[in-house]
């Protein structure tokens, strides 16, 4: 075959490839993957089929299209892995399983195996959205199931999790049993057994441990629109998903200028989510701002280097500014508050009256207008 007879041959190839990716069919995909003449563009066809409609035939495809590597440090170091879920807690809200080497499964709290099975089977933890489903996107957005096509099962997630152990701990030595109670007495009070965990990302080089943390994007891309995890390291460096190059802050600015990277979904379009499928969103709210992203990645960077972070600073200056209502602190708390990224400014207060303390001590009466920021009972996780 000549390079233009092979180069003619790709192209329709790829032509036929996105229409069967439109109503998979796994056969003739699989098909089309065994027929394509080996090299590059073969190795690109199944990375293509992969990100769009991974065929999970094993551990290792799984954990590199949709999950990564991360660790919890408290009260010990236990590596783990995590992979992308929902949990029904009325709403869908797209979430994070992480599996440590001990056997506990953390999904909005800690569990040993055999209470996570009780999840997967009580429909707690749900992998398949129905239709007409409220969904939602921590710090991203939210809607209702328009449509969907999942490929990934409960029953496929907890195989998962079982090989995620085996190969952690391949003697699955000293395994949590929480002995049928996640809770426990002293001296007449209720404790959790598991203490709250505070997963850690992370990535290696050379003999470096590098700590990181992830926002939520949308990548739009060949394939269309796709939900990635952008992770953010300590160095400064990113990564946008799970196996992708390594890239700089500046990069990622020029990506968000291009409109290559989105924080809405336009109406009509699905959502490809690497791992579990894609879903059309109606009655869609996207409420996070690009570039009030791009502040909140900087100031993850500084939180993952030991300083405050906007937040903690600007609970400590209205403490100050409580404490010695002066001009002065009252404009170090303004310029605190105001670099606190704006889908973040109602965690500079308590629970029931949120930032509305800060707002009034700035901006007085002109900033009345308060009103109660979207409730969704979900856990933030790195």
């Amino acid at each position: 075959m000549t390079t233009k007879e092979l180069h003619e041959f790709t192209n329709e190839r790829f032509a036929e490839l996105r229409l069967a990716l439109v109503s998979p069919d796994v056969g003739h995909i699989y098909e089309l993957l065994r027929s394509w003449p080996a090299g590059d563009n073969k190795r690109i066809a199944r990375h293509y089929v992969s990100e769009y409609f991974p065929l999970f035939d094993t551990f290792e495809a799984c954990m590199r299209y949709c999950g990564w590597e991360m660790k919890r440090t408290s009260p010990e170091e236990i590596l783990g892995m995590t992979f992308p879920i929902f949990i029904r807690n009325g709403t869908h809200f797209f979430s994070n399983l992480h599996v440590f080497a001990d056997g506990v499964v953390d999904c909005w709290g800690g569990l040993d195996l055999a209470f996570f099975r009780e999840k997967l089977e009580n429909g707690w933890v749900s992998m398949q959205p129905p239709i007409g489903a409220d969904i939602s996107f921590h710090s991203l957005g939210y809607g209702k199931v328009e449509e969907a096509q999942w490929f990934f099962s409960n029953e496929a997630l907890w195989d998962a999790a079982q090989r995620c152990i085996d190969k952690l701990n391949p003697e699955r030595k000293g395994l949590i049993d929480l002995e049928g109670s996640t809770v426990e007495v002293r001296d007449g009070v209720r404790y959790s057994k598991l203490p709250l965990f505070s997963p850690q990302s992370y990535r290696v080089e050379g003999e470096e441990v590098i700590p990181g943390t992830r926002l939520d994007v949308i990548s739009v891309e060949d394939i269309g629109y796709c939900h990635r995890h952008w992770f953010v390291f300590a160095d400064g460096k990113t990564r946008l998903g799970t196996d992708a190059p390594l890239r700089s802050m500046k990069d990622m600015e020029a990506l968000f200028e291009r409109g290559d990277v989105v924080m809405a979904l336009p109406d009509g379009e699905w959502l490809i989510i690497p791992g579990l499928g894609r879903v059309k969103i109606a009655d869609a709210s996207w409420y996070i701002d690009a570039k009030e992203r791009l502040t909140e990645a900087y100031d993850e960077i500084d939180i993952l280097n030991g300083q405050d972070g906007a937040i903690r600073s600007t609970i400590d200056a209205f403490r100050r500014y409580e404490d010695d209502p002066t001009d002065t602190n009252r404009e170090v708390l303004r310029r605190c508050y105001e670099s606190v990224p704006e889908h973040n400014r109602m965690y500079c207060g308590d629970m029931d009256s949120k930032d509305w303390p800060i707002r009034h001590v700035l901006y007085g009466s002109e900033d009345l207008d308060f009103e109660d920021d979207e409730d969704e009972l979900e856990e933030e996780d790195t």
